[in-house]
């Protein structure tokens, strides 16, 4: 197991790539950094996100993906965040306070987080442009997802949901199911 040293979180950077190591977890000061715009992450061990996360008033830009997190930290989703990819991890749900996120373009929750339906405060998300939901146990897609009209890109193939005739029902977004685009 590598540490990452306290000290790191009163540096002033502005991105900190910690990807591709064996990390599980941050210090809390590093979570919180002030100055930090992005931090990437990926393909660590990490299961949480620290709630000191929201003393980084500057992140735009998580990059999580293939950790072990089990949930989505709320104080994150108070943030004025752009671009959260948390791909490859044990996530089960996606929180109802992901509606709070409005500033959110970029979204990723693809490959085998298991989560089985997107809460209805996902409306509030009028900047989305990409969600990418691949290979989950969605099922159905909120009647107030239409409500989102910036919303460019929706991959969804591997769910149920692609095999049920909801796609015929939404002409106006460009859908991927199994690798091809239905628009």
């Amino acid at each position: 197991m590598i540490n990452v040293p306290d000290d790191l979180g009163n540096m002033k950077y502005n991105y900190l790539h910690l990807e591709n190591n064996k990390l599980n977890n941050l210090p809390g000061n590093v979570w919180g950094n002030e100055h930090v715009f992005l931090f990437e992450l990926d393909n660590n061990n990490i299961s949480a996100i620290s709630p000191s996360i929201s003393n980084s008033k500057t992140l735009t830009e998580l990059l999580i993906s293939n950790n072990s997190l089990y949930e989505v930290t709320p104080q994150l989703l108070e943030l004025d965040i752009v671009l959260f990819y948390a791909d490859g991890n044990s996530l089960e749900s996606i929180p109802s306070e992901i509606g709070k996120a409005t500033s959110l373009q970029y979204l990723r929750f693809n490959n085998n987080n298991n989560i089985s339906s997107i809460p209805d405060e996902i409306e509030s998300l009028a900047q989305l442009v990409d969600f990418d939901i691949r290979n989950n146990a969605i099922g159905a897609l909120p009647t107030t997802f239409e409500s989102l009209t910036s919303l460019e890109n929706v991959f969804l193939h591997n769910n149920p949901i692609c095999s049920n005739g909801w796609i015929d029902n939404i002409a106006s977004k460009k859908i991927q199911m199994d690798g091809k685009i239905h628009k």
